[in-house]
């Protein structure tokens, strides 16, 4: 449910920094609550989308499916 506004700030970054346009990839990195990690991304030909993320997410939940306390998106 965090998502979307996780992916809304870095729209915002992106459009801010003029770089938006360039990008072709995308990464969810998840931190759970033992402050392990683990990352999921994919090369893209168009810029990501939500639905891109959620896709990432997932599959990086899928990994360990215990509780999180960070989302990262990039």
């Amino acid at each position: 449910e965090q998502l979307p506004e996780v992916y809304e700030e870095w729209l915002t970054r992106m459009n801010r920094s003029g770089l938006a346009e360039r990008i072709r990839g995308s990464f969810v990195k998840l931190k759970f609550h033992d402050f392990q990690t683990t990352t999921h991304e994919a090369a893209s030909p168009k810029f990501p989308k939500i639905d891109d993320f959620a896709k990432l997410l997932e599959l990086a939940f899928h990994r360990r499916s215990e509780p999180v306390r960070l989302i990262g998106v990039g």
